[in-house]
């Protein structure tokens, strides 16, 4: 209501009747306009919570206060990547909400959520020999936001069996399981020459023990090759210098050697050994006498040969010397002594007797006293054991 009175300057009020009238609700007071601006340009990452909201607020009258509040549906950590509105709200700390007509304003996309960085990392220093199929690759992933998982891989050209020797780099990649790949910027790195493929080891072991007489070319190498792999193959050789035909008397290596037919000799680490005294080059024993023939006990048994070739070309010269060394039987364990008829052989060394065989031969003459009756070998080296060892046969009945 709007009230009246009346103050008299001049004149007196007592003569007056005074009528003060009232205008009932003559004045209205309207509402003051409060206006609540949230900020907009406001960013975060995801998995980020977001509270740094700012803004304005005009409008409070007489001093009154109250408290702005700003939300977004983006703010929390688990917000997915894009824009968001922030939203404004206010409340009276002082004075009355329906003194004002409350204008509670919206940032449209005011927010912006990124993308976090998720980065996959190989770890390098790995290694593998050619052949082997590589798979114990490592490493690391950094970044994942909210619980979120997935999965890691790691590869490689030179992780395969049938990867030549060298380096190669190992890459990577990421599976979500749970979570939105979307809400990522994923760094894949590389480990560059990560993984180093070895060589193979390739062993050619020639067998020894090979013996040959003199004058034969010898071929019937043996040997063992280990270490091939991916079906991978080649040929071996084996050689000695005791193997032509024109080879002397003597103990030989045998060396070894690969040729590859398929595969790449690069791909190994060939290992080529040698058998040493692999191959003996001997001489072949042309008898003189009947090895059958059976002598009664405590006769002398003239056990007479020429050294030979394979070619059953004599050989024997009074430069070799021959020296028999056991007897034993062809059937049994036991032996005899080895013991000459007279003096002929001095040092149980055979004599050389240049009428004998073609051009020269030995011979000893072998007591039989206290010989058993049986088949009997009579063992006899040439020019010393490193050439091997021969026997003659003979009987005793």
């Amino acid at each position: 209501d709007i009230t009246s009175s009346f103050a008299f300057t001049m004149g007196l009020a007592s003569n007056y009747d005074v009528h003060t009238n009232t205008a009932s609700n003559g004045l209205t007071v309207n509402q003051a306009t409060l206006t609540i601006t949230p900020d907009g340009g406001k960013s975060k990452t995801y998995g980020q919570t977001f509270s740094a909201f700012t803004g304005s607020v005009s409008g409070l009258q007489n001093g009154e206060m109250g408290t702005a509040t700003y939300a977004s549906t983006g703010a929390p950590a688990t917000a997915n990547v894009g824009s968001y509105d922030i939203t404004s709200s206010f409340a009276f700390t002082t004075g009355l909400a329906s003194n004002y007509d409350v204008h509670t304003n919206t940032a449209s996309n005011g927010l912006t959520v990124n993308q976090a960085t998720l980065t996959i990392t190989p770890d390098g220093g790995k290694s593998k020999t050619y052949g082997q199929t590589f798979s114990a690759f490592t490493g690391t992933v950094s970044g994942l936001q909210n619980g979120e998982m997935g999965t890691a891989s790691y590869a490689s050209t030179g992780a395969p069996n049938t990867a030549n020797v060298g380096s190669y780099d190992i890459t990577s990649s990421f599976s979500f399981t749970t979570g939105l790949a979307s809400n990522y910027d994923v760094h894949t790195n590389t480990a560059t020459n990560g993984l180093t493929v070895g060589k193979a080891t390739l062993t050619i072991t020639p067998d020894g023990g090979k013996a040959k007489t003199l004058g034969e070319t010898f071929t019937a190498f043996t040997g063992t090759v280990s270490g091939l792999v991916n079906g991978d193959g080649g040929t071996v050789n084996y050689s000695s210098v005791g193997a032509p035909a024109a080879a002397p008397v003597g103990v030989y290596d045998i060396t070894s050697g690969f040729t590859f037919t398929s595969g790449l000799a690069s791909n190994y680490d060939v290992h080529p050994n040698t058998a040493p005294h692999g191959l003996t080059v001997g001489y072949g024993v042309c008898s003189l006498y009947d090895q059958t023939k059976a002598v009664k006990q405590n006769a002398t048994v003239p056990v007479k040969f020429y050294l030979c070739n394979a070619a059953g070309q004599d050989v024997s010269s009074s430069a070799i010397v021959v020296t028999a060394v056991s007897l034993t039987p062809t059937a049994g364990s036991s032996s005899a002594q080895v013991e000459d008829s007279g003096s002929a052989n001095p040092d149980n060394n055979f004599r050389y007797d240049s009428t004998l065989g073609p051009s020269g031969g030995y011979i000893f003459n072998l007591s039989t006293k206290g010989v058993p009756s049986a088949m009997w070998k009579l063992t006899f080296t040439v020019s010393g054991a490193s050439f091997g060892s021969y026997t003659l046969g003979f009987g005793v009945k």
